[in-house]
């Protein structure tokens, strides 16, 4: 069994999972530098957890709400912006300017 804490609710996301909860697992079944495909990002604990420990993560959210909400906890976790980009049309287009 696995023992975490988890948020008791959360305004940005409905299900939001704790990234120690998430980063048990990646840990335990891979090695750093592999790709870790994420494909319902939803909060972007994934994304998080695999920047902690030295993992690649591609990490795919259909809901603009929550692709937004992932953007901007990735963005708080690496407290910066200046390295966050978006790729639209083959173009790489910093996020800073987007906003």
């Amino acid at each position: 069994m696995w023992n975490f804490d988890r948020p008791t609710k959360s305004e940005l996301h409905p299900t939001m999972k704790p990234v120690p909860l998430v980063a048990y697992p990646i840990q335990n079944s891979s090695m750093s530098n592999c790709i870790i495909l994420e494909p319902f990002a939803g909060s972007g604990s994934t994304l998080i957890a695999c920047e902690q420990l030295g993992r690649i993560c591609y990490a795919i959210e259909l809901d603009e709400k929550y692709a937004d909400v992932i953007v901007k906890r990735y963005i708080e976790y690496v407290d910066s912006y200046e390295e966050v980009f978006l790729i639209r049309d083959g173009e790489k287009i910093l996020y800073k300017d987007t906003i």
